[in-house]
């Protein structure tokens, strides 16, 4: 049987980790509106991919270089992550943001 301990402890880690994921989502989306293109590549693997739109781009330089080119002054808007739900499944958790950032999450118009 669980003790309130136990279970106290569980709640500490979920939490934990679901803040520090919508803290990961927000300074994506800042640094790509505040231009900070060398802040938004540390958001990626060395040897990442990035598609976008059947387009493949391989490594994290290449990745800055690419939305830089695509986002300049005239063209930032604000990005906008509004009621977030993020599930925990420890099984699975690293998986699906590996695929978010490789370009095979969900598709966002």
């Amino acid at each position: 049987m669980a003790t309130n301990r136990d279970v106290r402890a569980y709640v500490e880690r979920v939490m934990h980790d679901e803040l520090a994921i919508l803290r990961v989502l927000a300074q994506y989306c800042h640094t790509i509106d505040d231009g900070a293109f060398d802040e938004f590549a540390e958001h990626w693997a060395g040897d990442a991919e990035f598609v976008l739109r059947g387009t493949v781009t391989r490594g994290r330089d290449a990745i800055r270089d690419t939305i830089a080119a695509m986002q300049p002054l005239e063209r930032r808007g604000r990005h906008l992550t509004m009621n977030p739900v993020v599930d925990l499944d420890y099984d699975i958790v690293l998986q699906e943001a590996l695929k978010l950032l490789h370009g095979d999450g969900p598709v966002i118009p």
